[in-house]
């Protein structure tokens, strides 16, 4: 399903496979975790870091929304259920990235 979308009243949503998430969170896959090390890459996270944070809102909106249709497609339903769990944790990936590395 990676490109679709699926319109829901009031929100818009993006299905992607989990790769893409991966790709996306992590920067390209060199197998190096990806650290800043100038302004440039931090703007980066920072705007990709909002971006994930309002597709996770609109994504908990459409899911409550389908929740409450009658006849709901549960499949539909875990889908993006599964894909707001795989922002948060892109979500939180890239807020560790922001945090400083602090010597114990």
């Amino acid at each position: 399903m990676a490109g679709d979308w699926l319109l829901v009243p009031g929100a818009r949503v993006a299905l992607l496979a989990s790769s893409m998430i991966t790709r996306q969170a992590h920067g390209p896959t060199t197998g190096r975790r990806r650290t800043p090390s100038n302004p440039m890459d931090l703007d980066d996270i920072k705007r990709r870091l909002i971006e994930l944070q309002v597709e996770h809102r609109d994504l908990d909106e459409a899911i409550e929304r389908l929740a409450m249709q009658a006849g709901v497609d549960e499949l539909k339903l875990r889908r993006l259920k599964k894909r707001k769990l795989q922002i948060k944790d892109a979500i939180v990936h890239l807020e560790m990235l922001l945090v400083p590395d602090i010597s114990a």
